[in-house]
């Protein structure tokens, strides 16, 4: 019967798939990687066959694993080990001990004390070497496969966004607090910079979720939040118009992402064609609006849940998301005009979602009953400190000079502004720019469609015409390539009008959505 000193090492190989003992487990599909040059190290310091992976020498074991030149470890583990590399052998590692945690049951409270204290120190050396591989101060400590040493600290993203098992639980966790005053926004920032990639050109009926996922995890740990809110792209500072902050800002893709069209190709798949394109039947059109809703739902949960989990955190972190959504407000100013530069403002669907998002963050206090809203303070479009820029709002029979001296005496202004006042006027500022607008745009739609319906009309009634008078000019019946000239002009009317009639109904279905005129409503009538 093994004794407890030998089922602690059988557990802490297999949380490593390392081992002490030649051969062991060489028959295994899963083998565990033979440490032969530790072992030389400990026979010639005397210790005896067989040696054991013991609490004591646990570190001593993995640093060992670590520092393996690629030249000494076996080709074919290098070759086709999944975990050739050191940080995913690492994270590997954790989410095994992890699962040993949840098995780990014995009769022996002996060995069960002793494993639950070796698995306890397994957690934090994986943790910590993690963070040594990831360092970009301690890179070259341990050697590593080219392709890893070249990501960086970007196999942490990796590992978050592609590895089918994703981060175990609970390492993330662990991570930020080990080393959220040792470099974590240095490791960080190559992973927050790359978040925006996971959802360029992604639409609500596509893969939207695991990098909505990704979003909130991060966001919902207060070290991770406040890296990501400190970072460069968290609100770029040099982006002026709507759509360069949309492009360019953390959150900008992940707000992109709804059923709206734009100038911009089609984000895959594409709604219009999904939903839309082949002019299916009322019940099959029914089902394809349900579900563009659904979906659109959950992005703006998703957007909501990452919005509010970086508010929660407060002090700076709640600062910089109040700027950012100010940010988004004023970088799309445009959008108020009746004719706007699409290409200089965030997209219709990037800016109905920002309206969403505020609307949720307001519904606490846009109810009557809960007496929330008498914390608002309309004294704030006055403040200097006011984040909102209103110098091109339509003012009612009030001068520049009227409002400059209306603006709040500098002995009057508040230390801070509520997040509740804040929060009022932003999100009243976002619905004008992003569900007012769009309304806007859809109103127009049916006048465009009536138009060219007319003039595609027309042209189909020249055609005759046309043929007839080439041939009374003289130079005889229309050739092949007039013809061919004339079928494509046509075409081009009958894809401009599918193109209005598409975008009507992808408004249709974004802006009739019961929740979302309900959730407008409440905050109208409080406004």
């Amino acid at each position: 019967m093994a004794s407890v000193q030998e089922k602690l090492s059988q557990t802490l190989e297999r949380v490593f798939r390392i081992t002490l003992t030649d051969g062991a487990g060489a028959d295994e599909g899963d083998a565990p990687l033979y440490l032969a040059g530790l072992v030389q190290e400990l026979i010639m310091e005397g210790s005896e066959p067989p040696l054991l992976v013991t609490g004591d020498n646990l570190e001593r074991v993995l640093f060992a694993r670590l520092s393996a030149p690629a030249d000494q470890l076996p080709p074919a583990f290098l070759a086709s080990d999944p975990e050739a590399a050191p940080f995913k052998w690492l994270v590997r590692s954790y989410d095994r001990c992890y699962q040993e945690t949840r098995r780990t049951a014995s009769r022996d409270k002996d060995f069960a004390e002793k494993v639950h204290a070796a698995l306890a120190a397994c957690f934090e050396l994986c943790v910590s070497y993690c963070g040594l591989l990831l360092n970009p101060d301690m890179a070259g400590m341990f050697p590593q496969p080219p392709a890893a040493l070249a990501r960086g600290s970007l196999q942490l993203f990796d590992e978050m966004a592609t590895s089918p098992d994703g981060l175990p639980p609970g390492f993330l966790e662990e991570f930020a607090a080990r080393f959220e005053t040792e470099g974590l926004p240095e490791m960080l920032a190559p992973v927050i910079a790359a978040l925006p990639s996971m959802m360029q050109r992604v639409s609500p009926l596509g893969d939207f979720r695991r990098p909505m996922s990704t979003l909130c995890t991060l966001v919902a740990i207060k070290p991770i939040a406040a890296a990501v809110a400190a970072h460069p792209r968290w609100c770029p500072p040099h982006r002026a118009n709507g759509r360069a902050f949309e492009d360019n800002s953390v959150l900008g893709p992940f707000f992109a992402c709804a059923g709206l069209q734009d100038v911009y190709p089609p984000a895959r798949p594409d709604v219009r064609e999904t939903c839309f394109g082949d002019r299916r039947s009322t019940g099959d059109a029914e089902g394809a609006v349900n579900t563009l809703r659904t979906t659109v739902n959950q992005v703006q949960d998703g957007l909501y849940q990452a919005v509010y989990g970086m508010l929660r955190h407060g002090g700076d972190t709640r600062e910089a998301v109040v700027r950012w959504l100010a940010a988004g407000v004023n970088a799309n100013a445009g959008r108020s005009k009746i004719q706007h530069q699409p290409l200089a403002c965030a997209s219709h669907g990037g800016a109905a979602n920002l309206s969403a998002v505020a609307l949720r963050l307001a519904a606490p206090f846009a109810d009557p009953g809960s007496r929330k809203f008498m914390k608002i303070d309309p004294n704030y479009v006055r403040s200097a400190t006011c984040k909102l820029n209103l110098g091109e709002v339509t003012r009612v029979l009030a001068a520049a000079d009227a409002v400059e001296a209306g603006m709040l005496p500098a002995a009057q202004e508040p230390a801070g502004w509520s997040f509740i006042t804040e929060c009022f006027f932003l999100t009243a500022r976002a619905l004008h720019l992003g569900y007012i607008k769009c309304i806007a745009e859809q109103t127009a739609l049916p006048q465009q469609i009536q138009r060219r319906t007319h003039q595609l009309n027309d042209v189909e009634g020249m055609r005759a015409s046309w043929a007839s008078s080439v041939s009374a000019a003289g130079a005889g019946p229309p050739t092949p390539r007039q013809h061919q000239q004339f079928n494509n002009r046509v075409a081009e009317l009958q894809m401009e009008l599918v193109d209005s009639k598409d975008a009507f109904a992808a408004f249709e279905a974004t802006l009739q959505d019961p929740r979302v005129l309900g959730e407008t409503m409440q905050f109208y009538r409080l406004a």
